[in-house]
């Protein structure tokens, strides 16, 4: 494979990964899809359009939100600064991205991914200069190294959790393209992380409610990991306890609260901090699968383990308290 056709080869992983994130599995995605054995393989033996749009909505609507300010903002809000920063790069490299999402929507920066690899394929086809090959190289690996990769562990690992065949496989592609280019660039660090100690204080304030350990637990920059209305309603069935319904954050306090209430609070907790150990052990493999992205995962392995630290200390703490911890603060 020539390096131009190398180039083109990834502006069409790009870009088929983005329209599946954007939209799911549509009739015209079909033929692509057939003709790529690790994902044909993992679809049902019939297509069925309304089961397919239901997926899609129900991993992007519902169960995960694709977002890079949701998974590296400390408010964990959509929105925001990096969202606008998206926004702007796009703008300065004259690329109109799709209209279906907001800027920082995985789809989207997949979708400049591909707009950038398809100027070095056409660059080079035009028989340009080296430094114009080399400016398009420049753009992928800025926004690889700032921009996806730094988020990329934790999306990838959510998608592999969800019950989902088809998208544990996209996921998979995707760490397979990102890795790869990721090596031919010669990426070899992240950006400094300074969120990954954001735990340390959190018990230390006398006035640290459910809350508050809801909150912190439920964003990705400080907990490191994503905990879905799915895994919160599970985590609650174990211990029969109610969770209601509604926002990831309002699910969680409830269920903390009914733990609290009925002096199950330490199994809550203990069954919290199994699933960031689950979460630990995934980061370890992704590393293992993927040395290219080994630099990029070493944050988010500090920031679950620090996390886990919290649920532990929690747990200590809960272990003599009688009558059961009410649901205000944890002193």
């Amino acid at each position: 494979m020539t390096p131009a056709q190398l180039a083109h080869a990834r502006h069409n992983a790009y870009r088929l990964l983005s329209q599946l994130l954007l939209h799911g599995v549509t009739p015209a995605l079909l033929p692509h899809i057939m003709a790529l054995p690790e994902l044909r393989q993992p679809l049902p033996p019939v297509f069925d359009p309304d089961a397919a749009a239901a997926d899609h909505q129900r991993l992007v609507g519902f169960t995960l939100f694709p977002y890079e300010s949701v998974f590296r903002h400390p408010s964990g809000l959509l929105g925001g600064p990096l969202t606008a920063a998206a926004a702007q790069t796009y703008h300065q490299h004259a690329f109109t991205p799709p209209a279906a999402a907001a800027a920082d929507h995985i789809g989207v920066e997949l979708a400049f991914l591909a707009f950038l690899c398809g100027g070095e394929a056409n660059a080079r086809r035009a028989g340009q200069q080296p430094n114009g090959v080399a400016a398009w190289q420049s753009h992928q690996r800025r926004f690889l190294q700032t921009r996806l990769l730094p988020w990329l562990p934790p999306l990838a690992v959510a998608l592999q959790q969800q019950p989902l065949p088809f998208y544990q496989a996209v996921g998979e592609m995707l760490l397979e393209l990102a890795a790869d280019h990721a090596r031919a660039l010669g990426i070899e660090a992240a950006p400094d992380d300074d969120d990954a100690a954001a735990s340390a204080a959190l018990l230390a304030d006398d006035k640290t409610s459910l809350r508050d350990i809801a909150r912190f637990l439920l964003t990705p920059p400080h907990s490191g990991v994503w905990l879905s209305r799915e895994d919160v309603a599970r985590l609650a069935r174990q211990q029969q306890l109610p969770r209601g319904f509604g926002e990831r954050e309002q699910m969680l306090l409830n269920a903390l609260r009914a733990a609290a209430q009925y002096d199950a609070l330490p199994a809550f907790v203990a069954s919290l901090h199994d699933h960031w150990r689950d979460w630990q052990a995934a980061y370890r493999a992704l590393a293992a699968q993927w040395p290219p992205l080994a630099p990029f995962i070493v944050c988010w392995q500090a920031r679950s383990h620090n996390a886990g630290t919290l649920l532990s200390q929690i747990a200590a703490r809960l272990e003599p308290l009688t009558p059961p911890l009410n649901s205000g603060n944890l002193s």
